[in-house]
């Protein structure tokens, strides 16, 4: 799917709620959009100094239809939750 700037926006906007959403301790991340199948990197800590980058496969269809669509928004963010457990750490340790 190509992907205009105001769709890499509005990508970028729903894919920092749902992160947000996701309690993660601290991250930095990118929607990448691709010909086939978009990608979130992110990376975020698993400890005090190191950190750890992970690629998600996405839908960029989908991720934007996400945002008038509850159902879908929380399909989206049950997917990346269990991947992206290793970014949510207790505080202090």
């Amino acid at each position: 799917m190509r992907a205009t700037t105001v769709q890499l926006a509005k990508a970028r906007q729903i894919t920092e709620q749902l992160l947000d959403s996701l309690a993660l301790d601290n991250y930095l991340f990118e929607i990448e959009p691709g010909e086939r199948e978009w990608a979130l990197r992110l990376d975020c800590p698993l400890g005090e100094q190191e950190w750890t980058s992970l690629t998600i496969p996405v839908d960029g269809r989908r991720l934007l239809e996400s945002e008038a669509d509850p159902r879908l928004r929380s399909e989206i963010r049950e997917s990346w939750q269990q991947r992206l457990a290793a970014c949510r750490r207790a505080r202090g340790g």
